[in-house]
């Protein structure tokens, strides 16, 4: 298994209001994906943020958050409880499928994680 890290940018606007990097260790794209997604809640409900739209590259994460997917895995279906719970702190909550390269900004965060180790 890589090593994977985490990146995370909050925007309101064109506003930054933070970036984080967090490396994840050895794990799956796909847990890195939802645990990159729970750190993102994280940090919003932080910053006191109750709407948010989430933009992610990851098919997979977009597809089983929108029900659109099952999901299978015993570790995905930890994280996505986890996400569940940390929902309902919020007003509302959507998630945009974007291509890689719109995803350019949080990709450098997580590769400068990744370097640092």
């Amino acid at each position: 298994r890589p090593r994977l890290p985490a990146g995370v940018i909050i925007k309101k606007g064109n506003e930054v209001l933070g970036s984080w990097q967090e490396f994840l260790g050895k794990t799956t794209n796909n847990v890195a994906e939802y645990r990159s997604l729970i750190l993102a809640i994280r940090k919003s409900l932080e910053l006191g943020i109750k709407r948010l739209v989430v933009y992610t590259d990851s098919e997979l994460l977009h597809r089983q958050l929108t029900g659109r997917y099952r999901i299978r895995n015993p570790r995905i279906k930890e994280l996505f409880a986890k996400i569940r719970e940390l929902l309902k702190d919020l007003k509302d909550f959507r998630i945009k499928y974007i291509p890689r390269e719109q995803n350019s900004e949080a990709d450098r965060l997580a590769r400068a994680a990744r370097r640092r180790r």
